[in-house]
């Protein structure tokens, strides 16, 4: 659920806060700096971004500066997020990927990624393909065995599901009408969320002193 990512933005968005009232400026925080600088400690801006920005966002880098605009969502769109006990690391998450990936699968993927801008925004019945990914999940499959069952059971059932993040949790993009569908997969022990899609992103408010 891109909790490393919202760590870091917490961190740096309190450290700007502190500074800026420190300097008579009420903690007012420059949510572009934030955005730049979690990203370079993240290693990706795709997390970090929502987690400054809110909603969905897409985020591209040019040197030290990251960019982010944020994507409207269809109202029909509802996130369901399956979250086990089982915990796994973004290092070894990120330790079995290969270094280089075929050329048909990077353009495949990248397709598919500009299929997923349109289809939240405007077209949610194109979902379920949007979200089919070459380059990460078949990579982790064997460290998240359960997450990859769950998420192959939801799309043979039609639904937008794909792994969150690193994993293990598993992300759908649900169709509002059928979240109870989705909701009946949760395997034994899992957590079922339905957070929502925030339209606020990092805040601060100071708390004057007793």
């Amino acid at each position: 659920m891109g909790s490393s990512a919202t760590a870091i933005v917490t961190g740096i968005v309190a450290a700007l806060a502190l500074a800026s009232v420190s300097d008579g400026r009420g903690g007012e925080v420059d949510l572009a700096a934030a955005n730049s600088l979690a990203a370079r400690l993240e290693g990706h801006p795709d997390n970090a971004s929502a987690s400054v920005f809110g909603g969905v966002t897409l985020s591209w880098t040019e040197g030290d500066a990251t960019t982010t605009v944020r994507l409207p969502v269809h109202p029909d769109v509802e996130p369901v997020v399956f979250a086990p006990e089982t915990q796994l690391s973004t290092a070894r998450a990120r330790s079995v990927l290969p270094l280089q990936v075929r050329l048909a699968d990077a353009a495949a993927n990248s397709a598919r990624a500009a299929l997923l801008g349109h289809a939240l925004g405007s077209a949610p019945e194109h979902l379920v393909e949007a979200t089919r990914d070459w380059l990460h999940q078949e990579a982790r499959r064997g460290s998240y065995p359960a997450s990859m069952a769950l998420v192959d059971a939801l799309r043979a059932d039609g639904h937008a599901a794909a792994v969150s993040g690193a994993g293990p949790s598993v992300l759908v993009l649900a169709r509002r009408a059928r979240v109870d569908e989705v909701r009946a997969h949760a395997p034994a022990g899992w957590r079922v969320l339905t957070p929502g899609i925030p339209d606020h992103g990092a805040l601060v408010r100071v708390l004057a002193g007793a």
